[in-house]
């Protein structure tokens, strides 16, 4: 089941960085009109690295999270003092 979770976070984070790199390769094409081969390549990646550093960002805090289980806190001791004492 963890092994699952991992996979998909991982089939994820390719798709995110896939689509990014196509809507800097492409999309702004569509959208500006013709450009060099050289600038839309360019486009492309820097989306997908900007893409792909926050997603290992969240990647990383989501993998790191699953694995690390909190100390347990020690029982708490009732407080023999009023609210408005001190």
């Amino acid at each position: 089941r963890e092994m699952n979770k991992q996979l998909i976070a991982v089939a994820q984070f390719v798709i995110s960085v896939l689509a990014s790199f196509a809507f800097g390769f492409i999309g702004v094409e569509l959208i500006v009109g013709d450009l060099d081969f050289g600038f839309r390549l360019l486009l492309g990646i820097i989306c997908g690295l900007i893409v792909a550093l926050a997603e290992i960002y969240f990647l990383a805090k989501k993998l790191n999270e699953d694995d690390w289980d909190p100390p347990p806190q020690p029982p708490s001791r009732p407080s023999t003092k009023k609210p408005h004492q001190e």
